[in-house]
Order: C-alpha cells, then sequence, then structure tokens
C-alpha cells in the first residue's frame, strides 16, 4: 500500500511534482469506525504488526500493534475486529488455523500480547481447520464464541475458550468445504450468511448467501450464489479468500464483494424497494 507524504527539500526542485513514498506490507484489510486498518502476515520470527490510517489514506499510518514474537506462530494473513478501535478485540489465526490470538484493545490501546486459544474437539484434542499463514478468518459473536473458517472443515462455532461447538450444515456452502471467508449480518428483517466456495475443488471461487434468520443450526441450504460461472480456473493453493460486506443508500443497499487468491475480485448489490423499505431479500 502506497501513502504519500511530502518530498525532501533538497530534491524538491527536481522532482517537485512526485510526492516521496511510505511501502507498508499488507496481507488484510479492514474498515472500521471510518478507518482503514490493515496488518501483514508474517513467520515465526517477523514482527505482526497492525497500522491504522487514523487521518485518512493519503497521511502516514500509525502502527497500532507490533508484536515481535505472536507466541512463535506462523500467522496473521487474515484479521478480524469485533468492537472498535477504542474497545473491542483484533482476531487472527495461525498457520494450518490451529489457534485463534486474540489481542484486546483497551481505552484506544492494544495489548501486544495476544490471549492464543487452541482450537478442540469434546475431547480436548486438537483441530487444524488449515489455511496458509492463517488464512482462515474468525467471525466473533457478542456472547465471546467466534467462528472459525479454514479450508479443510465446513465453518466451525467455538465456544471462548476455543471448544467446538457445532458446524454448519455443508449444503450451505453447496458441499465444499474450501472457502476461507464468511460474514453474517442483518439486513431488512433478516439475517443472512455470505459464504466463499468453489465450483469445484478450490477453482471458481464464489459465494452462497443463505437465510439464517431461523439460525444457523436450522439452516440447511443456500438461496442463491455469485458468480454462476465461478471467479477463473487457477486453482487457490494458498487458500486465501475474503469477502466484504456493506449496508448504504439509508439502509436499503446491500453490498457485497468476493475475492479468491489468483482468480479475481466480484462485486454485486442489490436494491430494497424505497417506498417500502426492505423486507425480504430471496
Amino acid at each position: 500500500l502506497i501513502v504519500t507524504e511530502s518530498s525532501s527539500s533538497s530534491s524538491r526542485s527536481f522532482i517537485s511534482a512526485l510526492p516521496s513514498v511510505i511501502l507498508v506490507k499488507i496481507s488484510s484489510i479492514r474498515f472500521v469506525d471510518g478507518t482503514l486498518v490493515a496488518a501483514n502476515a508474517v513467520n515465526a520470527n517477523h514482527t505482526f504488526t497492525v497500522y491504522a490510517w487514523k487521518n485518512g489514506v493519503t497521511s502516514a499510518p500509525t502502527k497500532i500493534l507490533e508484536d515481535a514474537t505472536h507466541g512463535g506462530l506462523v500467522m496473521g494473513s487474515n484479521i478480524s475486529i469485533s468492537g472498535n478501535l477504542t474497545n473491542g478485540y483484533i482476531w487472527t489465526t495461525d498457520d494450518g488455523v490451529k489457534n485463534v490470538l486474540r489481542y484486546t484493545i483497551s481505552g484506544g490501546t492494544v495489548n501486544t500480547t495476544p490471549s492464543i486459544i487452541t482450537l478442540k474437539d469434546s475431547s480436548s484434542a486438537q483441530i487444524e481447520l488449515k489455511g496458509s499463514r492463517g488464512a482462515g478468518e474468525v467471525v466473533p459473536n457478542e456472547d465471546g464464541s467466534f467462528w472459525v473458517v479454514g479450508q479443510s472443515a465446513y465453518p466451525t462455532l467455538f465456544n471462548a475458550s476455543g471448544v467446538k461447538q457445532s458446524e454448519m450444515n455443508a449444503a450451505v456452502v453447496n458441499n465444499n468445504n474450501h472457502g476461507t471467508a464468511m460474514k453474517l449480518f442483518t439486513f431488512g428483517e433478516k439475517k443472512y450468511a455470505a459464504t466463499v466456495s468453489y465450483l469445484e475443488g478450490q477453482m471458481n471461487g464464489y459465494f452462497t448467501l443463505a437465510n439464517i434468520t431461523n439460525g444457523i443450526a436450522a439452516t440447511t441450504g443456500y438461496n442463491c450464489s455469485y458468480p454462476k460461472v465461478g471467479l477463473g480456473a487457477t486453482a487457490n493453493d494458498q487458500n486465501m479468500s475474503s469477502i466484504a460486506q456493506s449496508i448504504s443508500n439509508n439502509g436499503y443497499r446491500l453490498n457485497i464483494w468476493v475475492c479468491c487468491a489468483r482468480q479475481g475480485v466480484a462485486y454485486y448489490y442489490f436494491d430494497g424497494n424505497l417506498s417500502s423499505g426492505v423486507e425480504n431479500v430471496t
């Protein structure tokens, strides 16, 4: 990501129209409270860094988190943020998606020592959901539990201690467990899950949209999927995928973006009825 700043006075006469740049290596971006936030994926001996563009993207970013050790784990490919940048959490996973790392934000300061939550089954055996450098996504719930989406299991619900509670029904993602991203949201009177899947193996990525108003456990399939032909025939062997979702136009427009590594990005929107409001999305 390139952010401009003032050029040096010694060379201004020569390159007065060209800004100097700050180069920031990132693998995941989020937008929180009007602020762009980004993080890098790291090896075990590299510093995990989270940046926030507190003064807008034309200014230099602030490093809100630097963790040189992060439990000695390869991690950080995909971050999630719950709460906000004053009080909340930054979530990510390790290589293989065996652990969830949770950084606490309190009073605008990020604790540089994460809580490392080992993912376990009911017998306390460690679970591996897989995803290069932690390409899996954590989707937090308000009660402290969280979903983890990795490429060797269907989206899986864990309690706050990391013990598996349940899995999403396979038919919700068309019986393909390789996707590593999911968004849960409310639009109009309904609740939805947008989840990455693939038409074959890890080729031709797309997303399914499922109505989960009656609860994820009761959801047995999806309502629609886009793009119908998938995003590309090159296999996503990095396991990296993303979904971004927002609601605009005073609550009447649903926006969804889907990205699968080496395949592409697609954007979709749905406009509700402006006179009666959004009641249903099929």
